[in-house]
């Protein structure tokens, strides 16, 4: 038995043989391995809809299924309830099934499905609060759904990468929707009418991660937890819908533990872009909102949350559509604020709700909705959405059956709601939005909620209270347990069910990769300037005012797009002493300060990030006019030494992308002593085996330093000249302009960085370094007399020219005039600094899948044409049946087709081999596009190709490199 299905599969011949055999449980497909092909067959009522499929396993197209012309080649047969597309797992890939589900509920003629176990991957994660149906859209509103709107929602489609990248446009109806949330429905008999009430969450997928992994927003302003529920009444002769939402403050925040951990992100530009980008997104799908934050003020992390949060919504204009109500402290006014004015004004003369006969005529559009925060948007915030959407629920029977829900439940529905027995209407809907604020908890913080049995029996009662300060407890211990231990593997799953993984990217099929990366009409090309400065600060006093313009030696006057810089020792080490919050900020403001000065005012830059270790900070600047294309920002720092708290080596390491390019940078110290350049290259070694790679709260595995297209290593490497003193003193001083260089190169033979990268055994051998054409930066002005050496480097690693691309005509690598820096500032190193350009491609999405698409739609259609008819190859040749690249086949499709007319004297086509005639158009037009777009793609080349011709007659001809480096 191969691998795929003895590893993999896990499924035994009995298992196989009692699936296939039990009638009892009929399921919705079968599946047939051989060692070639994977078959699904429906069954059921899947049978009036679909048409089987076959899956080659090699290549991994796709076909409309055919009998499998031999039953001995069958390896194993299994049912299983749904396929959910293909998985990759450190570049194996897997088809991922449903291989049990319950049927939840009916909504009109739609079954909805809850997952219960899959196969092929063991992902637990996807065994609860995930769901999917074959006939209706749950990533869509039920407005949407009633609008025949035809595509997905892929913010809630958790399946959608697994997806996207095989069937392009084709096989929609085998493209089941996969949500992460919660459905769950009940009926009950109102004035002698039946009342069937549908509640559906979902949960976005756009940092839809756990609870201190994910906080926040990232750059393109999708925030955590971010959950959109709805409640569907069907009543009557009308089906009415209400939807409200959840979501984490749309700030750039983290939290790796507890409140004292919490830190703003201190690019406060990108985090008031990604703020704008959040509200932007909810204006144009929802039309208008009302926030409502249910935070604590006293509370140390929630009260600086709020503070922000405030501020931000002030500065931008959008106060107005706040509301602030502390849930903790007024937990029995809850019902009171429900129904004060604001919201209940919004509710009814704003927002609204969705109606719709059941012969399709709209009464009403929802024009609005409430969204609705705390700190982890999971308790108070699920209770608060009960309340608000059963005064939606209120609204809707009133206006649109002319039922007063008061006189039905016989008070208050609010406050009846929480008196125990209730009404069995209210009974039933709070024991939906209970289990409901259970599910979004699982998923986000692994617990279930704290609030489930106060929601379910009500705030009254002294017992009650009692009770549920208990279970707040249990709960936050078991969240706290959870974070520590699970969040970091539950993490992963999820990224990769997303399809985000850095070992788990969802490939698409060679061919297709292959003729889509011909594509030029897919990229946008542009050029990226980045300055990379270092400068070991030996404890400098500094000031806001301190005059530092000497660090930015920008080239041809020009203000770079990307300004990263690298400081060692701005503060005095103290061991266990991490961070001194004060000297950061103070050197952030100094710099800024210094930055401005330089732009004549302007403010040109603004912070992207900061990350400092004891005392060695790295600060990361980039252009208003190019912050809009940076997103992920990560951070991590890494101390190294025998004791990790008694040593102040290390890195500090930021990630982020720049579009479709990811970028590191990282900022070292290593340790210092003569002879001692193996243990400095086990720091660089161990630096880039735990950078991004660390576990535990708020922390997993993300992209490793060597996997980065582009990855910048700078700071204080304390590799030392293995000469002596007077020698190298020597060497220097009598230098002159006319032996400059030779002299400098007398001094690279034995300097400890240069000889370590000749010898290829080590991490840094992988980086190249610019050539150095300024003496030692270090002079030791101390009674030891320490020998001078090129301590702070800048190198540079461009494993990947896909996404950008360095021009090594561009470099320039140069050392600061000492004098002010030792005279001022008392540090006996002097700044180091390189300024790089690059060239970029970033996708342009748009075009990309309409490219894709049509692609995808080309490869099927002539593989089905080869399939349906069954043609061998020597009838047609190889072109019709390994058709990987269209261009190509056309070419041998036009040889064939001449020698066939020479032969027979007649004109030559596929309905003479027994092609249907629709067949035989759909190919001819395929053709005719296809030279159609060779000849626009051809003149496109030309054009390209005299541009560079161009550009490269105006380059330098010599390199900067030095002499131990191929230029990329």
């Amino acid at each position: 038995m191969d691998f795929f299905k003895k590893k993999i599969l896990g499924v035994s011949k009995k298992k196989a043989s009692e699936n296939s055999d039990d009638d009892s449980i009929q399921k919705n497909l079968i599946v047939k391995l051989t060692k070639n092909y994977i078959q699904l067959v429906p069954q059921g009522t899947l049978e009036k809809t679909l048409i089987g499929l076959k899956i080659e396993r090699e290549s991994k197209k796709i076909f409309d299924s055919q009998k499998i012309k031999d039953e001995k080649e069958i390896l194993e047969v299994f049912s299983v309830d749904a396929f959910l597309g293909f998985i990759q797992i450190l570049d194996i890939e897997y088809l991922l099934f449903v291989e049990s589900s319950d049927e939840v509920c009916k909504f009109q003629q739609h079954i909805f499905y809850k997952v219960e176990d899959v196969l092929f991957v063991p992902l637990k994660v996807l065994s609860r609060c995930h769901y999917y149906s074959y006939t209706y859209p749950l990533t869509l509103r039920f407005s949407q759904y009633i609008e025949n709107s035809s595509k997905a929602n892929v913010t809630f489609q958790w399946n959608q990468k697994m997806l996207s990248n095989y069937f392009g446009g084709a096989y929609q109806k085998w493209q089941v929707q996969l949500i992460q949330g919660y459905i769950g429905k009940y009926t009950q008999e109102i004035n002698n009418s039946e009342a069937e009430f549908l509640l559906i969450s979902r949960r976005s997928q756009f940092r839809g991660g756990t609870r201190y992994n994910h906080r926040g927003a990232d750059t393109d302003g999708n925030t955590s937890n971010f959950v959109e529920t709805e409640q569907i009444l069907t009543y009557q002769n009308k089906v009415s819908s209400y939807t409200i939402i959840r979501g984490s403050i749309p700030l750039l925040w983290e939290q790796k533990g507890g409140d004292q951990n919490l830190r703003m992100h201190q690019g406060t530009n990108m985090s008031t872009q990604a703020f704008k980008k959040h509200f932007d997104s909810l204006k144009e799908i929802y039309k208008e909102y009302m926030c409502v934050n249910l935070m604590k003020k006293s509370h140390q992390a929630e009260g600086i949350l709020t503070e922000a949060f405030e501020q931000e919504l002030k500065t931008q204009n959008l106060f107005d559509f706040y509301d602030y109500f502390d849930f903790n402290s007024n937990k029995n006014q809850v019902n009171n604020v429900c129904s004060q004015y604001r919201i209940e004004d919004s509710l009814t003369n704003k927002f609204q709700y969705f109606s719709i006969t059941l012969n399709k005529q709209i009464d009403k559009q929802q024009n609005g909705v409430f969204r609705i925060n705390c700190k982890d948007c999971l308790d108070r915030t699920n209770t608060y959405m009960m309340k608000v959407s059963l005064c939606a629920l209120e609204l809707i029977f009133k206006q649109e059956h002319n039922l007063q829900l008061e006189q039905i439940v016989q008070g208050n529905p609010l406050f009846k709601m929480d008196e125990s027995p209730t009404h069995p209407f209210l009974k039933q809907f709070k024991y939906l939005w209970a289990y409901n604020g259970d599910n979004i908890s699982y998923l986000y913080a692994g617990t279930d909620a704290a609030t489930t049995s106060l929601t379910k029996k009500g705030y009254q009662g002294l017992q009650n209270q009692i009770k549920h300060k208990v279970i707040c407890a249990n709960v936050g211990f078991k969240r706290l347990i959870q974070s520590q231990f699970q969040d970091a593997h539950k993490q992963e799953c999820l990224n990769l069910v997303a399809g985000i993984h850095t070992k788990s990217n969802m490939q698409l099929p060679f061919d297709v990769r292959e003729q889509l990366m011909k594509e030029s009409r897919c990229y946008n090309k542009n050029n990226l300037s980045i300055y990379t400065v270092t400068w070991n600060a030996q404890n400098a006093l500094i000031k806001e005012d301190s005059d530092l313009v000497n660090l930015f030696k920008f080239q041809l006057n020009n203000y770079p797009d990307i300004i990263v810089i690298g400081l060692q020792e701005i503060v005095e080490f103290k061991v266990f002493k991490m961070h001194d919050e004060n000297s950061t900020k103070l050197w952030t403001t100094m710099i800024q300060n210094n930055l401005n000065k330089i732009c004549q005012g302007e403010n040109i830059y603004g912070l992207i990030d900061r990350r400092d270790m004891f005392g060695n900070m790295i600060l990361i600047y980039a252009k208003h006019s190019v912050s809009e294309n940076i997103s992920d920002i990560q951070h991590d720092c890494i101390k190294y030494g025998y004791v990790d708290n008694l040593t102040q080596y290390g890195g500090s390491a930021i990630h982020f992308k720049f579009g479709d390019a990811n970028l590191c940078f990282i900022n070292v110290y290593l340790p210092s002593g003569r002879k001692k350049s193996d243990r400095r290259l086990d720091a660089i070694k161990y630096i880039h085996k735990k950078t991004f790679q660390k576990k535990g709260v708020g922390k997993y595995k993300k992209m490793k330093i060597e996997d980065h297209d582009l990855a910048i290593l700078f700071g204080d490497f304390n590799f030392r000249i293995d000469m002596d003193f007077n020698e190298v003193n020597n060497i220097s001083l009598k230098s002159q302009d006319q032996t400059r260089q030779q002299d400098i190169q007398k001094l690279l033979k034995y300097d400890e960085l240069e000889i370590a990268m000749k010898k290829q055994k080590n991490i840094i051998c992988t980086y190249e370094e610019p050539k150095i054409g300024f003496f030692p930066t270090y002079n030791d002005s101390s009674k030891k007399q320490r020998t001078a050496s090129w301590r702070s480097r800048v190198l540079c690693r461009n494993s990947n020219t896909e996404f950008i691309n360095l021009d090594p005509n561009t470099i320039f690598y140069d050392s600061v005039p000492e004098s002010q820096f030792k005279r001022q500032y008392g540090s006996d190193h002097v700044p180091v600094f390189c300024q790089m350009d690059f060239k970029t491609n970033m996708i342009d999405q748009e075009k990309s899948q309409q490219i894709l698409e049509k692609l995808m739609r080309e490869r099927n259609l002539i593989d089905e044409i080869i399939q349906e008819e069954n043609l061998d190859d020597d009838l047609l040749g190889s072109n019709l049946v390994q058709s990987d690249i269209l261009v190509q086949q056309q070419d041998q499709n036009n040889q064939f087709n001449q020698e066939l007319n020479k032969e027979n004297g007649k004109t030559s086509n596929l309905l003479d081999y027994g092609f249907s005639e629709q067949d035989n158009n759909n190919l001819n037009n395929l053709q005719a596009q296809n030279l159609l777009d060779m000849e626009h793609n051809q003149i496109n080349d030309l054009q390209q190709q005299e541009q560079i011709d161009k550009q490269d007659q105006n380059q330098k001809n010599d390199s900067e490199w030095g002499p131990h480096v191929t230029p990329q």
